[in-house]
C-alpha cells in the first residue's frame, strides 16, 4: 500500500500485507495479533467487505 492511502487500499493490497506478513520472521502469536489487528482496523475504516 505504499504511496497509498488506507482508504484507498484494495484486496491485492490487503493480499500484498498478508503475505509479508506470513513470510516474515515473526512468532505465530504476532502474525496472528499484527493480521487481527488489520483486520479491526479495517472494519473501523468502513472497510469490512476487504476483510471478511
Amino acid at each position: 500500500m505504499a504511496g497509498k492511502g488506507f482508504d484507498k487500499a484494495n484486496e491485492d493490497d490487503l493480499k500484498r500485507v498478508i503475505a509479508m506478513i506470513n513470510t516474515s520472521p515473526f512468532t505465530e502469536w504476532a502474525k496472528h495479533d499484527y493480521k487481527r489487528s488489520i483486520k479491526e482496523f479495517f472494519k473501523w475504516l468502513g472497510k469490512e467487505e476487504l476483510v471478511s
